[in-house]
C-alpha cells in the first residue's frame, strides 16, 4: 500500500484506512487491527 500522511492505501483495491484510528475511510467494518510489530528481515 501507499502511506500519506495518515492515510494507508491499498494497491490492488484502493481502499483506504486512516493509520490514527485503524477506520476504513471506503466502507464500514473493514477495520484495521495491530499487533507487535515484528521486524524484516534484511
Amino acid at each position: 500500500g501507499v502511506v500519506e500522511g495518515n492515510t494507508l492505501t491499498c494497491n490492488l483495491h484502493g481502499w483506504q484506512w486512516n493509520l490514527d484510528n485503524g477506520k476504513c475511510l471506503t466502507t464500514k467494518g473493514h477495520e484495521l487491527s495491530t499487533g507487535p510489530r515484528t521486524p524484516s528481515p534484511d
